[in-house]
């Protein structure tokens, strides 16, 4: 039977995150990570099996950490012009200060369909995508909000909240007057996108 330090395996979980978020399943290497976690490459493959059984782990780590954070509001019983705020001001908190784990998630997303079905169930496991559905679309038969597609507004919230930081080498480049680094910066995303997406629900009086 096999003897497990739990300090040790938490360890190895934290620079493992580290450096595949760093450089990606094919650029990490199994003896840089037990060189990091100051353990020899025997131990390392003891606790995860081999290189790949590990970067499944953090993978799956890192998608709970994206997933949690969207759903905690997401799924909330607030009413829904209500949570708008709370949902995009913690999740660019987030996403300001975890950009290389979307870069990560999205770069291995791209490159294997196996990660892609292991983010949908991840997905699926942590929002209650039919409850915020069903919210949406009472609100738009009361006349609350714009008869929109719920799934569509979705994907136009939550883009607004993560391209600004996926983008950041390009928009410092090409928006040399907005410092895309400081506080302010993330002030002024969540005040726009927060405008953004309740001028996209609010009906239009004519």
């Amino acid at each position: 039977m096999k003897r497990y330090n739990k300090d040790t395996e938490d360890k190895i979980l934290t620079v493992a995150q580290k450096i595949f978020r760093e450089k990606g399943f094919h650029g990490a290497k199994t003896q840089e990570i037990a060189n990091e976690a100051g353990i020899n490459k025997a131990l390392l493959h003891y606790y995860f099996g081999n290189k790949l059984l590990l970067f499944e782990k953090v993978f799956l780590i890192s998608l709970e950490d994206i997933f949690t954070v969207l759903a905690t509001n997401l799924n909330s019983d607030e009413p829904l012009l209500d949570k708008i705020p709370l949902i995009v001001s913690a999740y660019i908190d987030f996403i300001s200060e975890n950009v290389n784990l979307f870069v990560f998630v999205i770069s291995e997303v791209w490159q294997n369909k196996e990660f892609t079905d292991e983010f949908v169930k991840v997905a699926l496991s942590k929002i209650d995508f039919q409850k915020f559905f069903t919210q949406f679309r009472e609100d738009a038969a009361k006349g609350n909000i714009n008869d929109i597609h719920p799934a569509h507004f979705l994907i136009n919230l939550v883009s607004l909240c993560i391209f600004p930081y996926l983008g950041l080498p390009i928009i410092r480049n090409m928006l040399g007057a907005i410092k895309v680094d400081n506080s302010n910066f993330k002030a002024m995303r969540k005040e726009q996108v927060i405008k953004a997406a309740i001028n996209m629900l609010k009906r239009q009086e004519i």
